[in-house]
């Protein structure tokens, strides 16, 4: 069974959809305390990452796309 181990430190990740052909596509980037931004591997991706990220982007659900960017 997977674990989780959280930490009592918050970090503020910024994530963001870019090269897509708008607001709702794109290949994920990700920045950690506003530094600089890179591009999340999503080899092996489920439909499970697709909607933690798409959520965490403030939408309602999202699915992956075997389109190259």
């Amino acid at each position: 069974m997977p674990a989780l181990k959280c930490q009592n430190r918050r970090i503020n990740w910024k994530v963001r959809l870019m090269g897509g052909d708008g607001v709702t596509t794109g290949r994920v980037e990700i920045s950690r305390n506003g530094t600089v931004w890179g591009t999340v591997c999503d080899d092996l991706w489920t439909e499970m990452e697709a909607q933690v990220v798409c959520r965490m982007l403030n939408f309602t659900w999202g699915t992956v796309s075997s389109v190259t960017l």
